[in-house]
């Protein structure tokens, strides 16, 4: 069986349509539900906690800006994972890189995501209403 960590939508996908499509043939309708019901279950607990710090190997690699920590730093740096064009990301054998968020910090260093231990969603901005 796949790890929970190995799930993705597509194994969601799969388990939605094995239910509501009959694509797990030769299985009562009971066994069906179970099946599907682990999977989803193994889906939902392999997605990153709503907040706090987690475990750098889970950060997004989608653009989302990111807080990071680095072991002997006093503060966060945010970045966010550039992806690269499919020809240059053909030619070095990955999808992207990471980059700082402040561009001139990013123009003059580049991220050493070795060093990086644990990362966290940003936080929303303060509501303007309970400033004025």
């Amino acid at each position: 069986m796949t790890k929970p960590t190995e799930l993705d939508e597509r194994a969601l996908e799969a388990a939605l349509g094995c239910y509501s499509e009959g694509g797990c043939s030769g299985l009562a309708e009971h066994e069906r539900r179970e099946v599907v019901a682990s999977i989803i279950e193994a889906y939902l607990s392999a997605l990153p906690a709503s907040g706090g710090w987690q475990p750098i190997e889970t950060a997004p690699k989608d653009g989302t800006k990111i807080q990071v920590w680095e072991a002997g730093y006093e503060w966060p740096e945010v970045i966010y994972y550039e992806l690269y064009n499919d020809q240059v990301a053909a030619e070095v054998g990955e999808s992207g890189y990471w980059r700082y968020a402040d561009d001139l910090f990013a123009d003059v260093a580049e991220v050493e995501f070795d060093a990086l231990t644990h990362w966290m969603p940003l936080s929303s901005a303060p509501d303007r209403r309970a400033t004025a």
